[in-house]
């Protein structure tokens, strides 16, 4: 833990934190946000919405577009900022993982299921069955690790992952990028995109 500290562009104040000290960060769109050492989520940036009161966050997740998603000590999920596309509708149970992306968001629950919310685009709401270990929303799709470490996609426009197993992934807009279990980086993007160079 310990003060944030920011760089880029400030139109808003994005990349002016507050001297609190903080256990995790999670960014958005001319936004900045994260979670205090006691537990408080704290935004700076153009202005969010409902952020809540609650000092009991474990982790934090922004979407693009001026939303975020919280998971609090006990699993439950509390979604705030722009809800134009149900984003704020967040499932309710426990859960031990959250992932926002552009306008949708997914979460891993405690029995390894995964639910997501938001925007239904084209099948970016239609987690698979089974049982999970991470999941990561990107822009119109979102993808999965399951327990033997392969990867599962749904959604729109989606890079084709490569063959092998991970022990984490995490979804872009253009690209992903995972860690292999045998510790390697591996990225992979569309045609169109030289995000997967890896120096």
């Amino acid at each position: 833990s310990g003060q944030a500290t920011c760089w880029g562009r400030d139109q808003y104040g994005e990349t002016s934190p507050p001297g609190d000290s903080f256990t995790s960060l999670s960014l958005t769109k001319d936004s900045s946000c994260g979670i205090t050492t006691n537990g408080s989520i704290v935004c700076w940036g153009r202005t969010i919405t409902g952020i809540p009161s609650y000092s009991d966050f474990i982790q934090l997740s922004m979407g693009l577009y001026q939303f975020g998603c919280g998971l609090r000590a006990g699993g439950s999920i509390h979604c705030f900022g722009n809800g134009t596309y149900n984003q704020l509708s967040s499932p309710s149970g426990t859960f031990t993982q959250i992932s926002s992306g552009y306008y949708h968001a997914c979460a891993l629950s405690s029995s390894g299921s995964i639910s997501c919310w938001g925007h239904s685009g084209t099948n970016r709401l239609s987690a698979p069955s089974g049982t999970y270990n991470y999941v990561s929303a990107a822009n119109t799709y979102s993808c999965a690790l399951n327990q033997n470490g392969n990867i599962s996609c749904w959604g729109e426009n989606i890079p084709t992952p490569p063959n092998g197993t991970f022990s984490t992934i995490t979804a872009q807009q253009l690209h992903q990028c995972g860690i292999m279990t045998n510790g390697f980086a591996n990225c992979w993007a569309d045609t169109n995109s030289y995000a997967a160079t890896i120096p």
